[in-house]
């Protein structure tokens, strides 16, 4: 049984901040499309766009990449690390992963995710400490990875790094795309 309790910076960039009115209150929801070149690696891992949509309720980020192979391609990794700008690092404070059909999210120091604590035990958990989410559209080519707010202390404001690779016999990597380049912030999408 897999794990999935555990466990996503172009040259142009438009981003769009609105308010939705939700049921019968408002809530405040923000979001950024940020849009990398169609073509600057190979296709299954070629990131075109990504939307971040920021709501009081979870922060999704979806990734469009060029012929998307789904999920059930073990091959690929799709990587995201998320600044909420709360801490004096420079580097991201979270990260969520689907790395081989498994689901990944946790705090970091620097790019590295830490480990997470098996609920009510003091076991180290490799996949994470955070419930990560993800949806796909193959026909449509996007996969999604969502953390709810509350989980990264609901900041003000985020901004997301990218990265998609695929790897080969033996491990190697083949390929890899990032937005924009590697460790490069998409702009602030704020709440």
């Amino acid at each position: 049984m897999r794990r999935s309790r555990i466990a996503s910076w172009g040259m142009a960039v438009v981003v769009a901040s609105s308010v939705l009115l939700l049921g019968s209150g408002s809530a405040q929801a923000a979001s950024g499309t940020f849009r990398d070149s169609r073509g600057d690696a190979a296709a299954k891992v070629d990131v075109t766009r990504v939307d971040v949509r920021y709501t009081q309720r979870r922060i999704a980020v979806r990734l469009h990449i060029r012929d998307f192979p789904g999920t059930s391609d073990a091959r690929n990794g799709y990587e995201v690390w998320i600044d909420s700008g709360s801490t004096t690092d420079k580097g991201p404070d979270y990260y969520m992963a689907l790395m081989s059909q498994e689901l990944y999210a946790g705090r970091t120091r620097g790019w590295d995710m830490l480990p997470g604590k098996v609920p009510g035990t003091s076991y180290t958990d490799p996949y994470g400490s955070i419930r990560v989410f993800w949806s796909q559209s193959r026909a449509k080519n996007w996969l999604e990875l969502a953390v709810p707010t509350k989980s990264i202390r609901s900041p003000a404001k985020v901004r997301v790094a990218v990265k998609v690779h695929r790897w080969g016999p033996g491990g190697a990597v083949l390929s890899r795309d990032h937005l924009g380049s590697r460790h490069h912030f998409t702009g602030w999408v704020a709440r």
